[in-house]
């Protein structure tokens, strides 16, 4: 879903319906490059914290901020070989 101008509310709408399915196996998740901010991250950071398959996830080109990349980053923590991308 890279570079598809999702915003802060669609990242929050893609990471709700996630965590909210009782099927899903996903392994990476692509947000780079669509106008995520602070309040995006942490909605990614959410479905991090919940979802046991999940890889990878790559939200590169967004304006996270710092309080946005500490979400991630603390929603990983244990995560052994998980690869948060963050910066190009």
């Amino acid at each position: 879903m890279g570079s598809n101008n999702l915003r802060d509310e669609g990242a929050i709408a893609v990471c709700n319906a996630l965590k909210e399915s009782k099927v899903s196996k996903l392994a990476y998740l692509d947000l780079e490059d669509n106008g995520i901010g602070a309040d995006g991250a942490k909605a990614i950071a959410a479905y991090c914290a919940v979802s046991p398959s999940l890889t990878k996830v790559d939200v590169r080109g967004n304006g996270l901020g710092e309080e946005g990349k500490a979400a991630l980053q603390k929603a990983i923590v244990g995560r052994l070989g998980f690869e948060l991308q963050l910066e190009f």
